[in-house]
């Protein structure tokens, strides 16, 4: 999997702007991770195939209408499975703005790919905070996680923010704790 791009979709009508500030998010709390995001604006293998890894999007993103609104995930996942293998954007992995997202600005980040004859339950989905986006995504996308492992972690209102919070994150460069025997 390595070096893809993760497929931003829009099944939902969201504003530019509101788009523009998910992507800003997901880049800055991912200083060491690349961009890997890139927003679909167009729904055919060819567009898929023009891709490089410089493709990612970047903010601002300008007005545009999605070709996927109202779709269903399973919709979305059947077009990556049946048009990304061979190109650069994960056939498997990619995240969904919909009504939520524009409420919130989290991200539905779904894996699996739908096939003729498979179950939906096949698809996993979590819910993330913007700022988790790319991260996240590209640790699931090299096998360093699993979206098993971020289910595990949500806040009680459903959505991934990084894991449990149990008082102040560690400091780096401080006295490590003692080791007990």
């Amino acid at each position: 999997m390595g070096k893809s791009l993760i497929a931003f979709i829009c099944i939902h009508d969201i504003s530019a702007p509101s788009l523009s500030e998910t992507l800003t998010a997901a880049y800055n709390q991912s200083d060491e991770s690349p961009a890997s995001l890139v927003l679909l604006t167009e729904d055919s293998r060819s567009a898929l195939q023009h891709y490089t890894q410089d493709s990612f999007s970047r903010p601002p993103i300008g007005p545009f209408e999605s070709p996927f609104l109202g779709k269903s995930i399973q919709d979305v996942a059947g077009f990556l499975n049946d048009n990304a293998h061979g190109t650069i954007v994960e056939p498997s992995l990619f995240f969904v703005a919909d009504e939520q997202t524009a409420k919130d600005n989290t991200l539905l980040l779904v894996q699996g790919a739908l096939k003729s004859g498979t179950p939906d339950n096949t698809i996993q989905t979590v819910r993330l905070a913007a700022e988790f986006a790319n991260t996240e995504a590209l640790a699931i996308s090299v096998a360093t996680k699993g979206i098993n492992e971020l289910q595990t972690l949500q806040d009680g209102d459903g959505v991934y923010r990084g894991g449990p919070r149990h008082g102040e994150p560690p400091k780096k460069g401080g006295k490590a704790p003692r080791k007990q025997l």
